[in-house]
């Protein structure tokens, strides 16, 4: 998918992240996928927010690291 994040996908972050962080349920490597994605997906609409980029590619490479992708 590459249209810009709908307000549902962002909601449905928070939602993993809490679930996570809080209630200690779910996958981190799958809720920092969604994440990343997020972030790249907004990178691509909105380049010139500032540091958005850089975000989306740490988010990227962490969610990477998570699911093994890298070393």
């Amino acid at each position: 998918m590459t249209d810009r994040p709908t307000l549902s996908e962002v909601t449905a972050l928070i939602r993993e992240l809490k679930e996570l962080i809080v209630d200690g349920v779910g996958d981190p490597a799958e809720v920092m996928d969604h994440k990343a994605d997020l972030f790249e997906r907004t990178a691509l609409h909105d380049p010139g927010m500032p540091g958005i980029a850089d975000v989306a590619r740490d988010a990227r490479t962490y969610a990477d690291r998570l699911n093994g992708r890298l070393p």
